[in-house]
């Protein structure tokens, strides 16, 4: 197994497993840097599109990254609007240029793979609006699983 990781110098924010010839029990796990060319050194959040596994998205507080190949080169395809801050990012596992990135504000939705992004919830109360983290389910399509400062959607 060989890992990589969005690593910087007192953080690491990315682990993927890539399959390959399996590691003797007393091995330890290889981890290469995969943040080569992102401007933020404070990324918090990432996620895997499940359907293209070499598809990143990396996030900081006030911007979302997303890399087609594997972490060599990473471009911004989300800017946290205003105040907000970007807490959570989720990739669709039956469609993955569908993603979700939950922030302090609402949740945000793009169908084309971060290229465009539409709010997608605005909470009825400002608890409700401060989004922490949100999960598309595993096996029901277009199931959404959003938590908020005010509970569970």
């Amino acid at each position: 197994m060989k890992f990589a990781s969005v690593c910087l110098p007192t953080s690491v924010v990315l682990l993927i497993a890539s399959l390959g010839l399996p590691l003797p029990a007393s091995s330890q796990p290889m981890w290469e840097p995969v943040s080569y060319g992102l401007d933020d050194s404070r990324l918090h959040v990432v996620a895997v599109d499940p359907q293209a596994p070499g598809a990143l998205y990396a996030g900081s507080a006030r911007a979302v990254y997303r890399s087609d190949d594997g972490g060599r080169h990473w471009s911004q395809r989300f800017r946290a609007p205003g105040s907000a801050e970007a807490t959570f990012v989720a990739v669709d596992p039956f469609d993955g240029r569908q993603a979700l990135v939950a922030t302090t504000k609402g949740l945000y939705a793009t169908a084309d793979d971060g290229r465009h992004w539409i709010r997608a919830f605005r909470g009825g109360t400002a608890k409700e609006a401060r989004c922490q983290a949100v999960l598309f389910h595993p096996a029901r399509r277009s199931e959404v699983w959003l938590g908020t400062a005010g509970g569970v959607f």
